[in-house]
């Protein structure tokens, strides 16, 4: 035979039902306000090659050196805006990380905006002066602010200053 026992409800259960609707309205809100990654600029600019200094360059250890560099609108539309380019520059064959948190010098320089497929020459307004030292050297260059292809907005270029490298004039 089967018996029904009466149960007294004290609320209980609505009490769980809010607290569940609370529970899942407050991590739907926390995935709304989650950190996304997102292109901060339209369009795809490309660090081409490093043209001074060129990569594995030997340059005289007692001269300034200047930066120049290729860019290339590798996107699809012409951007208005104009970029950004930081350097940073450090002794030793290092990584990213490495080189832009222990740097000798570091600077910028602009971009003008560029038609699609074209490049332009930026140069550094000021360069790096080495006062006589030697040994390899990394030079990195990247935008302030990516684009819609980050894989192009990193340079990394390598050269060696040597003392050994000077200039003699003759009088005769």
């Amino acid at each position: 035979m089967s018996r029904a026992i009466a149960v007294e409800s004290t609320g209980l259960a609505g009490k769980s039902i809010a607290l569940i609707f609370v529970m899942i309205i407050s991590s739907f809100s926390g995935i709304l306000m989650a950190p996304t990654a997102s292109a901060m600029v339209s369009g795809d600019y490309e660090l081409t090659e490093s043209l001074v200094p060129l990569e594995g360059e030997y340059i005289s250890s007692w001269d300034p050196i200047t930066f120049e560099l290729n860019v290339t609108n590798s996107g699809f539309f012409f951007n208005v805006e104009t970029r950004i380019v930081d350097w940073f520059i450090c002794e030793g064959e290092l990584d990213v990380n490495a080189c832009i948190s222990a740097n000798e010098d570091s600077g910028s320089m602009s971009v003008e905006p560029i038609a699609v497929g074209e490049s332009t020459k930026i140069q550094a307004a000021n360069g790096f002066s080495p006062d006589g030292d030697e040994g390899v050297y990394t030079l990195i260059y990247r935008f302030q602010e990516d684009d819609t292809v980050t894989s192009n907005d990193l340079l990394i270029t390598t050269f060696y200053l040597t003392q050994k490298l000077v200039d003699v004039v003759l009088d005769y």
